[in-house]
């Protein structure tokens, strides 16, 4: 090996040493609105499209509905938040 290629080897592992970490698959809207981002108004659109999925189940609507309210509330819209 040359010292030019080597240099090019140990570059490219420092680089990729140092690269953020990729996520194995994307999150969904029902897992991005159970996770939050913090950002309420994010938190109640991403539960509120989880929310129109036919499949769930009761278990998981539960968790959809109270993540919404509590978005909704964070938002100051506590009526549509206890309805």
């Amino acid at each position: 090996m040359t010292l030019i290629n080597r240099a090019a080897l140990v570059l490219c592992l420092a680089v990729m040493a140092m690269a953020a970490p990729v996520r194995g698959q994307p999150i969904g809207d029902g897992e991005a609105c159970l996770e939050g981002s913090g950002w309420a108004i994010l938190d109640e659109a991403y539960c509120r499209r989880a929310l129109f999925n036919k499949g769930l189940g009761a278990v998981a609507r539960a968790a959809l509905l109270t993540a919404r309210a509590g978005a909704l509330a964070n938002l100051g819209e506590r009526e549509e938040a206890f309805a």
